[in-house]
């Protein structure tokens, strides 16, 4: 008969052995997570300590005062334009611009008219047909003046372009309004 042979200990096998590996490569790798996860939660409390300090640093300066109390008693920001209109109104511009309605030239258009009350000038731009007519028209609006007040500024004709364009200017005296 042949001996039996029972053990009740069975020795290691090689695929136990990678199981045991398995299980240890687990467990530092969920140590090394747990590390990261402590030192994020770390980061994340300080990073919410620095927005709570900012929020209540925001909130304290919109509760005070936006203006203070130097600048309170300062000019409005309107102010310039209220002046730029006021010096306007100081000139008679319904007489000016009669003026130069009146003038009617064939082949003159007029293509913008500046006023400025700053460098107390009006100007006034046109388009001609030839340029010789930014001679007559200059003419045709002092005419009715004593001494003539309009001047020619500019006068420009394109090459290959069948149009000039002008530019005649007046300083503006102000009315006794």
């Amino acid at each position: 008969m042949r001996p039996l042979r029972v053990e009740f200990a069975p020795k290691p096998s090689a695929s136990s052995w990678l199981w045991v590996g398995i299980g240890v490569a687990t467990l530092v790798v969920a140590a090394v997570q747990a590390w990261h996860l402590k030192d994020l939660q770390t980061q994340h409390r300080a990073v919410a300590e620095e927005a709570n300090q900012l929020s209540s640093q925001l909130q304290a300066r919109s509760v005070a005062p936006a203006v203070p109390d130097s600048q309170s008693n300062s000019i409005p920001a309107y102010a310039e334009d209220a002046r730029a209109v006021a010096r306007m109104a100081a000139f008679d511009i319904d007489s000016l611009l009669s003026e130069i309605e009146a003038v009617r030239i064939s082949g003159v258009r007029v293509l913008s008219v500046e006023l400025s009350a700053q460098e107390r000038v009006v100007r006034v731009e046109l388009e001609l047909n030839e340029p010789s007519l930014s001679l007559r028209y200059l003419e045709a609006i002092n005419v009715s003046e004593p001494h003539p007040r309009w001047q020619l500024v500019r006068s420009e004709t394109t090459t290959g372009a069948a149009l000039t364009s002008a530019m005649i200017q007046r300083r503006l005296e102000p009315t006794g309004r």
